[in-house]
């Protein structure tokens, strides 16, 4: 059940486009910015307290880490100012990778494992863009006119790549997965979905940082929670990171008062607050990740979920 919740969010989500109408673009906005306390950023503040676990178990002090964390924070937000393109690039790239390897988790961790990650990344950050490419140019334009149509441009590409990828991975494998038919789903969605900025928030949400929740979970107690204990578990994990959430939002607000983005709205602001934050939260989960502390596969978590059912 756990497992399939972003199945059935992508599904109601798509039935809540169809209710609401014209007006999907704003809900879209109203999603990324109730994602600030809602699984988005608090899956990214869960960073400092790993930050502090990775310091236990390496040989590199917490100060340390914490100094490099926010340092990466800070490059990216200089690289902004220096070049929206070259921002909006990097981050559409990162994201490619941190979304794909971050879905590709659940499945087995095999020589399969990169070409999963870059075939549901790809699918992941180019399906809107293909498949609805006006709309998705009246999003990223106001970011950078000059990347979005670099990235516009190459999203068909992109697109057939990831497709071509994923193809590659089931025929390697001789079978389809759940993950497999989550990428299915997932185009059906960007497709049925005319609102890019929309799409894409689901997934950031109810996806990606669901997934993570699940996998924090997961490596805490070698379990999943169940339905049952399922929200007291998901209330306790963000307040405990409310303090470091908080602050984030903060450090938004100040970057969203420089004289250099002063005529940026909220939601293309915490875009760009997004983009600071991915690349070093991306960087965590690959350590995690290195030192076996995620590894674990779809199958792990498969029979998990059935030694419950049979006691």
């Amino acid at each position: 059940m756990l497992y399939l919740i972003p199945w059935i969010s992508l599904l109601a989500s798509w039935l809540f486009s169809v209710i609401v109408g014209s007006n999907l673009e704003v809900w879209g906005g109203r999603l990324f910015i109730a994602s600030a306390l809602l699984l988005g950023i608090p899956h990214g503040a869960e960073d400092f307290r790993i930050i502090c676990q990775l310091s236990q178990k390496t040989k590199f002090r917490f100060s340390t880490l914490l100094a490099v964390y926010l340092l990466l924070v800070l490059s990216v937000v200089v690289l902004w100012l220096i070049s929206p393109s070259m921002g909006l690039v990097a981050f559409f790239l990162l994201s490619i990778w941190h979304f794909g390897s971050g879905d590709a988790i659940w499945e087995q961790q095999n020589r399969l494992f990169i070409m999963n990650s870059l075939g549901r990344g790809l699918i992941v950050l180019s399906a809107s863009l293909f498949l609805h490419p006006l709309e998705s140019q009246l999003v990223l334009s106001k970011l950078s006119a000059k990347g979005s149509s670099l990235i516009i441009s190459a999203s068909s590409l992109l697109f057939f790549l990831g497709l071509f990828l994923s193809l590659l991975s089931v025929l390697l494998r001789g079978k389809l997965s759940f993950f497999d038919l989550e990428s299915i789903l997932i185009i059906i969605f960007f497709w049925l979905v005319p609102s890019p900025l929309f799409a894409v928030a689901i997934y950031f949400i109810c996806v990606h940082s669901w997934r993570h929740f699940l996998r924090i979970c997961f490596h805490e107690k070698q379990d999943l929670p169940d339905v049952f204990s399922l929200w007291q578990n998901l209330w306790r994990f963000h307040l405990r990171v409310l303090p470091v959430t908080l602050i984030s939002i903060v450090l938004m607000l100040l970057i969203w008062h420089q004289q250099q983005f002063i005529s940026t709205s909220v939601v293309e602001i915490f875009l760009i607050f997004l983009s600071a934050l991915t690349l070093p939260h991306a960087l965590v989960v690959l350590f995690l990740e290195k030192l076996g502390r995620f590894i674990y596969s779809e199958h792990q978590v498969m029979q998990s979920v059935q030694a419950k059912s049979l006691i």
